[in-house]
């Protein structure tokens, strides 16, 4: 059985969206976000639908 041993894709979607909107304003681009957050496109639209859900 793995364990997770830190936080997962939404919540790495999450502070990432919240630290480069917070610099950059609502402008950012998603693949900034994804290398920010380090996950993959599918994990953005999987949990929020795109980039507005996401902000």
């Amino acid at each position: 059985m793995a364990t997770r041993t830190g936080p997962g894709p939404r919540e790495r979607l999450l502070e990432a969206a919240g630290e480069l909107t917070y610099r950059q304003g609502v402008g950012v681009g998603v693949d900034a976000l994804l290398k920010a957050a380090n996950v993959a496109r599918r994990s953005l639209y999987e949990h929020f639908g795109g980039k507005d859900g996401l902000v």
